[in-house]
């Protein structure tokens, strides 16, 4: 049973205790006093995991861009390796084709991995 898991059982007991005593008494308000500080102590656990959750480094991701100065996939690709693979698969698509075709110009196969671009992104 981790630490958190015990917390939440002295907070079940603590309220169980609160319930049994009697409006207005002294046991009563140190009942009470008791419940409110393992509460806050859960509360400030939670918030210590969820900025730890929240600080982690996320992995980079690498976005592709074509010669065209256009993503050749949306989704980004988790690590560099993968993306010079993803550029040797979006030159693949134009094997049949013999170029790749921009807007005014023609590139052949072999320049097309060079006009590529990898970008880490933000």
């Amino acid at each position: 049973m981790n630490s958190k898991t015990r917390l939440r059982k002295e907070i079940r007991a603590a309220k169980t205790k609160l319930d049994g005593c009697a409006f207005g008494t002294p046991a009563r308000d140190t009942a009470l006093q008791e419940f409110w500080a393992l509460q806050g102590k859960l509360g400030r656990w939670e918030i210590a995991e969820h900025d730890a959750a929240w600080n982690r480094r996320k992995p980079p991701a690498f976005t592709v861009m074509g010669p065209d100065g256009v993503p050749i996939r949306e989704k980004p690709f988790t690590s560099r390796e993968a993306a010079e693979r993803g550029i040797t698969e979006f030159v693949g698509r134009f094997r049949v084709q013999g170029y790749y075709a921009g807007v005014g110009y023609r590139l052949a196969i072999e320049e097309i991995a060079g006009r590529c671009t990898i970008t880490e992104c933000p």
